[in-house]
């Protein structure tokens, strides 16, 4: 059988303490919480009043801001329709001042459509006379291109033929060049200075064959050029005739070719005032000229030239 417990003095006064130490805490805890509980609701009260407050100070500056958009669309409003009253003033001078300049520009147009109609009218009429002339030169050198003469050598009669003056005048607008030569008709080309004026003299000898062979009526043979030629410019690998260039400009030419061979002249042409002199033995007279000679002739391009311009001596070529 069990003995009673009998509690010990300290553990039962230690027990006492402690009930009553919870007890307080338990107090002490009730007390807080009914403090923090009163501090919520105060929190609560205080973020509640700056609330209304903040939505108050919202609403007025709301009420300012859209007074002062109003205000300033307002005067925006005013604004663009002073500048649009400006901008129609401007717009409307400005096309004032372009319908006053277009009239006189379309004055000052049909005047001068007027005076270059009038010109073109003019240079049409004259050069429809120009055309007309230099068809008429033209026609003229085509229907006469040659002239016929005879030659007595040893008692031998010889037929040449040479440009006449109407197939020179009709020839003058064309140039000539170091490229005008071919086979057996050999030129060559002397700068020189006539009457103070630079010039190009171009010669040339042998077999010139005629212009579109013997269909035409064209000159043609074994003979000689003389041309006196100027240049449009200094380093121009062209030349045209002189009269061409300055119209009235004059020379006066002669030659005559000589055969190595027999030392004696094979063909002349005597002194004429040209710019072009040029003649040559028919074919048909240079064979002849060939067996009367008994062969003793040189190539086509094998005759001495000696020439004269201005009555002055050049040098042989």
């Amino acid at each position: 059988m069990a003995l009673p417990t009998i509690p010990h003095p300290n553990v039962h006064n230690a027990v006492v303490k402690a009930q009553q130490l919870a007890a307080k805490g338990k107090q002490t805890v009730d007390q807080l919480a009914a403090k923090t509980k009163q501090d919520e609701q105060q929190l609560v009260a205080r973020i509640k009043q700056a609330v209304d407050q903040l939505a108050a100070k919202a609403k007025q500056d709301e009420r300012q801001l859209v007074a002062g958009i109003k205000q300033a669309v307002d005067q925006l409003a005013a604004k663009a329709k002073q500048d649009e009253r400006q901008l129609v003033a401007v717009i409307r001078q400005a096309v004032d001042q372009l319908a006053a300049k277009t009239k006189q520009d379309e004055r000052q147009s049909v005047s001068g459509i007027k005076q270059a109609v009038d010109q073109l009218a003019a240079k049409i009429k004259q050069d429809d006379r120009q055309l007309v002339a230099g068809t008429e030169i033209v026609l003229s050198a085509v229907r006469n291109p040659v002239v016929y003469g005879t030659r007595v050598q040893d008692g031998c009669r010889y037929q040449y033929d040479e440009t006449s003056e109407e197939w020179k005048t009709a020839c003058l607008p064309l140039p000539c060049s170091t490229a005008v030569q071919f086979p057996g008709y050999a030129t060559a080309v002397i700068p020189g200075t006539i009457n103070g004026v630079a010039v190009i003299v171009q010669l040339w000898k042998g077999r010139c064959e005629r212009l579109c062979g013997t269909r035409l009526n064209f000159p043609g043979g074994v003979g000689a050029e003389v041309g006196i030629y100027i240049k449009g410019q200094p380093g121009d690998k062209m030349w045209w005739p002189a009269p061409y260039v300055i119209p009235g400009f004059t020379t006066s030419i002669s030659w005559h070719l000589v055969n190595p061979s027999t030392r004696k002249v094979f063909l002349d042409a005597p002194t004429q005032t040209t710019y072009w002199r040029n003649r040559w033995m028919t074919i048909q007279s240079y064979n002849l000229y060939q067996q009367n000679c008994n062969g003793l002739v040189p190539n086509y391009t094998g005759y001495t030239l000696n020439y004269t311009i201005n009555g002055a001596q050049q040098t042989a070529w």
